[in-house]
């Protein structure tokens, strides 16, 4: 759900390891490298998605781009600039263009999109997945199509739905996804019977973490975790870029954060149940457009989450940390989760990081 893996860890590099084994055409190979760039305007787009695109010729790239940072190019018309910077289009034909969303096709903060992608030069056009927003739901599509031009769309279209399933999720629903993010050992506890936790899982699967908290919006934990872990909650740890920290929410039902020790861009909810808690979510005016919400704990927050049935993803991670046999009867354990229903949920993700496994799962409906 976060993109290609490899990416999202410090050190990684544009090389071909980075391409997934299931991209098995050349179709499929240029849209991982459009993946690829889509993941350099994380957490700077929003609240665009973050698109990326990649013009080929002759099975070789000639220019990319990645959405702007808010009201600047999106991903085709920065791949359209870098390309007239190293030809002359005139020269050019028989060009493919590979994005991972559906061109707009209206003006915004820019022009259309799809309008660009009319050039004689282009030949074809492929497309991730479509794109829900009213103001383009298949307009993009059907603009190229009457030019003639060849268009081909879902190459790629489960990872690329998964990287844009915000975006998508806010168009479609008009409200944002609630994620669930953990780490349990292999008894599927979250911490010892004193509720210590520190570190169930490896470096690299927090800095995929870290990733992640970049790709959404805000994130929330419970002013117990608050209290006993004093998470920094930032990006810190993962690949460049580091675009922006999430803004923090925290549920305090009990009143027990002093109000000086609240940092900036952190919101202190102190409503009682969690129902009332995502109503006041949703309704908070933070200044910009909150597509999703990524919960990191602790156990109870996230258990009273799935009780309400108001978790859409799940990031679940399992570490091979020994918190020892007293601890079996700890309380720090998520419930709900599959304990209803096991068909409403999908498995999009079956990884490894090291000795860690990571499972990322959608909900069906």
């Amino acid at each position: 759900m976060g993109g290609i893996a490899a990416r999202t860890l410090p050190g990684h590099s544009e090389n071909d390891f980075l391409i997934p084994d299931s991209a098995t055409t050349l179709e499929e190979r240029w849209m991982s490298l459009a993946l690829l760039e889509a993941m350099n305007g994380i957490g700077w787009a929003a609240p665009n998605p973050s698109v990326g695109c990649v013009i080929v010729k002759d099975n070789q790239v000639l220019a990319r781009g990645f959405t702007q940072k808010y009201g600047g190019f999106h991903a085709e018309r920065m791949a359209f600039e870098s390309l007239q910077k190293s030809y002359s289009l005139d020269d050019l034909s028989n060009l493919h263009v590979y994005v991972t969303l559906e061109p707009c096709s209206h003006i915004g903060k820019q022009p259309p999109c799809a309008e660009l992608l009319l050039h004689p030069a282009i030949e074809k056009v492929l497309i991730g997945c479509e794109d829900p927003n009213r103001l383009v739901a298949g307009k993009g599509i059907d603009l190229l199509k009457k030019a003639k031009k060849e268009v081909i769309i879902g190459v790629l279209k489960n990872e690329v739905k998964a990287w844009h399933y915000p975006f998508l999720n806010f168009q479609t629903h008009h409200s944002p996804i609630w994620v669930a993010k953990w780490a349990e050992n292999q008894d599927g506890l979250l911490a010892d019977f004193e509720g210590n936790s520190k570190w169930i899982t490896n470096t690299s699967s927090r800095a995929y973490t870290h990733w992640l908290r970049q790709k959404y919006d805000a994130i929330l934990v419970g002013a117990g975790t608050w209290i006993k872990d004093q998470p920094k909650l930032t990006v810190r740890d993962c690949a460049e870029p580091h675009r922006r920290n999430p803004i923090v929410l925290i549920h305090d039902p009990k009143d027990q954060i002093p109000k000086t020790s609240i940092p900036q861009s952190t919101y202190i909810y102190k409503q009682k149940t969690i129902e009332e808690l995502i109503s006041a979510v949703e309704k908070t005016d933070f200044g910009t457009e909150i597509q999703s919400i990524f919960c990191e704990g602790g156990a109870r927050t996230l258990s009273e989450l799935f009780r309400v049935n108001r978790i859409d993803i799940v990031h679940r991670f399992t570490g091979d940390k020994d918190f020892g046999v007293l601890s079996q009867s700890s309380p720090y354990r998520v419930t709900g989760f599959f304990e209803a229903n096991r068909e409403e949920w999908e498995r999009t993700t079956l990884c490894e990081f090291g000795n860690d496994l990571l499972q990322e799962w959608v909900k069906c409906s």
